[in-house]
């Protein structure tokens, strides 16, 4: 079976509600979605196409994608550990997902600095957490967080779209993705899925939240 279904969230500028949004399963996907205007929605698309440049050539797609490492390097570089809070909000935007966790193996994909793995090892008293990133500055500086060398955590050198996860098969209770499948070149995602489904135990849960089209990143940034 299919191992992750994406649920396009169209992100614009008019919600039909406030408040965060529900979250909800179907057929075992637990999965959140936040509801906007048909005329909200074109407003952002059209805004999107007026601001978007001409396509990227194949050579600066390949450039980018070799220079990556190298720039998530020098991006941890800049910033150390101060670029991003920690994620708190992920305990509420997951509620009853999160229980596959509790108690477990928790693996993090494009871990970073430990912003989001940091809370949930803590709110589930993970039995150990495998946090994967291909910066080695970012993995330096999170094995250096006091805080979560406590709760076994362990950071770990690995280019999640080219590289082996370093788990045994089926030994992973939860899979976290958060902002890292949308940095993956297209053509690596199918590669990363299926080890994602290696690892995961049955029963298991994939966690992902990403940036949807049309949200504000992409309007502020075409």
């Amino acid at each position: 079976g299919t191992l992750v279904r994406l649920y396009e969230c169209v992100r614009v500028i008019r919600k039909t509600r406030s408040g965060p949004p529900p979250v909800m399963e179907e057929d075992g996907v637990w999965w959140s979605e936040e509801c906007w205007y048909e005329e909200g929605r074109v407003e952002a698309a059209q805004a999107a196409i007026e601001r978007q440049g001409a396509p990227l050539s194949e050579f600066w797609r390949v450039e980018y994608e070799r220079r990556s490492r190298a720039s998530w390097d020098a991006f941890y570089k800049r910033n150390g550990d101060q670029a991003y809070r920690d994620r708190h909000y992920v305990e509420s935007e997951f509620g009853r997902s999160l229980e596959a966790a509790r108690g477990g193996t928790l693996v993090e994909l494009g871990a970073g600095v430990g912003n989001g793995v940091a809370p949930l090892v803590r709110a589930l008293a993970v039995r150990r957490a495998v946090c994967l990133d291909f910066s080695p500055r970012a993995v330096a500086m999170l094995a250096a967080r006091s805080d979560l060398c406590a709760l076994n955590c362990e950071a770990r050198l690995c280019d999640v779209a080219t590289e082996p996860f370093g788990e045994a098969d089926a030994s992973a209770d939860c899979v976290t993705c958060f902002f890292v499948l949308s940095a993956i070149a297209p053509h690596h995602l199918p590669a990363v899925a299926a080890k994602i489904a290696r690892v995961l135990k049955p029963g298991g849960r994939v966690l992902v939240r990403d940036y949807g089209r049309y949200d504000q990143a992409q309007l502020r940034f075409a």
